[in-house]
């Protein structure tokens, strides 16, 4: 082996393990970010659940309220039962 061989083999050998390091990173990073997306959809879903549920209870209250409404001024009495 020439001197030229025997220095750049190791400085070839220390990038290689660089690029192995940083790969291994990148795939940690990606499984984070995979991790990280499905609970933010899963929170996402959530939040459109209970807001959904939010406006089927407020529709109902509504309703409820011009019932009663409804049931106060058109009831000969004008009173509840």
């Amino acid at each position: 082996m020439t001197w030229i061989t025997q220095n750049t083999y190791g400085f070839k050998q220390s990038i290689l393990d660089q690029f192995e390091q940083l790969d291994a990173d990148i795939r940690d990073l990606n499984n984070h970010v995979s991790q990280q997306s499905q609970r933010l959809e899963l929170l996402s879903s959530n939040l459109v659940m209970g807001l959904f549920i939010v406006s089927v209870s407020t529709s109902l209250l509504l309703l409820t309220r011009y019932a009663l409404e409804l049931w106060l001024v058109y009831h000969p009495t004008g009173a509840l039962l």
